[in-house]
């Protein structure tokens, strides 16, 4: 038996333990704390466009403020590590496996649903809609949407190519 049955041996997907549970738990914690550190670049966007605040100069650092990409890369990093828990537990593990079933609800209801954050993101969009910026709201929105699908079906390729 490893350390992912004695959690709970008859634990299969769709079921409820509350020790699973707490380590869901644990790890989305740890995964809201990657997502604060990762975060932390609308903080660096924020700071740069302040510093470099000139009217000859183009407003990179401003327009990069204004997509979050922070938040950007949580949900790009979330969505990659989602795809990446469902080749390494449908890969090293068998389909009915307790384990599987373990490994797979803690990464990504634990680990991965606490980096990624669709709640930032809705009040980030609301709040380029509210400052009548139609452009960036778009774009912000559009990348949201097609760089984390991205980056999973890329790791779903990755996988299926080491695979074979």
């Amino acid at each position: 038996m490893d350390w992912l049955t004695a959690l709970d041996p008859n634990f299969t997907a769709g079921d409820f333990s509350w020790s699973v549970a707490c380590v869901v738990a644990l790890a989305g914690g740890i995964g809201a704390c990657i997502r604060y550190l990762v975060t932390r670049a609308n903080l660096l966007c924020e700071f740069l466009s302040k510093r470099f605040k000139n009217p000859s100069r183009p407003k990179l650092f401003t327009r990069l403020n204004a997509l979050s990409l922070g938040t950007l890369t949580a949900n790009i990093i979330g969505c990659t590590l989602i795809a990446y828990s469902h080749s390494i537990t449908t890969s090293y593990f068998p389909a009915d496996s307790p384990s599987a079933s373990i490994l797979y609800t803690v990464l990504t209801a634990g680990l991965c649903g606490g980096i990624s954050t669709l709640s930032t993101f809705t009040a980030e969009i609301a709040a380029l809609w509210c400052s009548k910026c139609y452009r960036a709201c778009l774009l912000y929105t559009t990348l949201t949407v097609i760089l984390p699908a991205a980056g999973a079906m890329s790791q779903i390729a990755m996988s299926q190519i080491v695979a074979a």
